[in-house]
């Protein structure tokens, strides 16, 4: 998964989705680490190195879905409020 998450950024426009869905794939498949989704940190580490506004706007989108995806499925009030705080900071990136 963070091999494709590495060549996202460089990527044909045509197969943006496509990348994206395939890094949804995997991830969906990696067990949380520290109370966050790999594949939003990946999403999210990657829309950092982005230039593109528009494209970068794209990835932390679906690096908040990810993150909401995982906040909600927290057990115990601390692993909530841990995962809700990771989605809180891609959400002020998105801004």
């Amino acid at each position: 998964m963070l091999s494709i998450a590495e060549i996202l950024p460089r990527v044909i426009t045509e197969q943006r989705e496509e990348t994206i869905a395939q890094i949804h794939n995997l991830a969906g498949r990696i067990s949380f680490h520290e109370d966050r989704d790999l594949g939003a940190l990946a999403l999210e580490s990657i829309g950092d190195l982005i230039t593109e506004k528009e494209f970068q706007k794209i990835v932390y989108i679906h690096a908040i879905y990810r993150a909401r995806w995982c906040a909600q499925r927290g057990s115990s009030g601390g692993e909530s409020l841990a995962r809700a705080n990771h989605l809180k900071a891609i959400e002020a990136k998105l801004k």
